[in-house]
C-alpha cells in the first residue's frame, strides 16, 4: 500500500506535464493554422504524445479548445472587473487596458490569432455572463438593479473596451497603450469607462 502512495504524486506530476504538453502544443497550433485546422494527429505529434495519450485527456479536440476558451474568458474577466469601490465598482480604462495589455504580452502571437479570427461581437458573448457574475458577486447590491439595464451597460463596457484593444494591438503596438488611453480620455472626458453605484 506505501508503494502506491509513493507513485501517487509520480502520476500526478506526469498527468500536469502531459496535459501542460497538450495545452502548450494546441497554443502553438492556433498560432501557426488556427484552431481549426487542428487535428489529433497534429496535436499528439507537436506534444510528442500519441493519439491515445491525448484520448486518456480529452475526450475530444472540442473539449480541449472549449477549457482553453474558457480560461481566457477567465483571464480576461478577472482583468476587466477590477477597481472596486465602497459605493459600487469602478472601472478605471488605463487600469483595464494596462492589464489586458500585459496579459496579452505573455503569449502575442496566440492573441494576436485569437484577436483576429474573433470579432468583438463574439468577445462579448463570450464575456458578458462571466463579467455579469463577477460584478454581482463583488457587489451584490447589483443583483437588485434593473437586469436587463445591467446587462446593456456591461455589453456596452465590453465593446468598447474590446474594440480599443484589439484596434490598438492588431494594428498599433508600437504605440505605447498609455498614449491610447489618453486619446480616450481626452475624447470622453472620463477615466471611468464603466461606474455602477449601489
Amino acid at each position: 500500500m506505501a508503494a502506491s502512495d509513493e507513485n501517487a504524486p509520480k502520476l500526478d506530476r506526469r498527468v500536469v506535464r502531459t496535459r501542460k504538453a497538450i495545452q502548450a502544443a494546441f497554443r502553438n497550433l492556433v498560432v501557426r493554422q488556427g484552431a481549426e485546422k487542428i487535428t489529433v494527429s497534429a496535436l499528439a505529434r507537436e506534444a510528442d504524445i500519441d493519439r491515445k495519450t491525448f484520448y486518456l485527456h480529452y475526450a475530444s479536440l472540442d473539449e480541449l479548445a472549449e477549457e482553453q476558451g474558457h480560461l481566457v474568458v477567465d483571464r480576461i474577466t478577472q482583468v476587466l472587473v477590477v477597481g472596486r469601490e465602497p459605493d459600487g465598482i469602478t472601472v478605471n480604462l488605463r487600469t483595464v487596458v494596462t492589464e489586458l495589455a500585459a496579459m496579452f504580452q505573455e503569449d502575442p502571437e496566440f492573441y494576436r490569432r485569437v484577436a483576429r479570427e474573433l470579432s468583438v461581437d463574439s468577445m462579448v458573448e463570450a464575456l458578458c455572463e462571466p463579467v455579469r457574475q463577477a460584478i454581482v458577486e463583488s457587489n451584490p447590491p447589483a443583483a437588485e438593479l434593473d437586469q436587463p439595464g445591467l446587462d446593456y451597460l456591461i455589453r456596452f463596457f465590453l465593446a468598447g473596451t474590446l474594440a480599443v484593444f484589439v484596434h490598438w494591438f492588431l494594428n498599433e503596438p508600437d504605440t505605447p497603450i498609455g498614449a491610447v488611453v489618453d486619446h480616450v480620455q481626452r475624447t470622453t472626458g472620463d477615466s471611468h469607462l464603466f461606474h455602477l453605484t449601489s
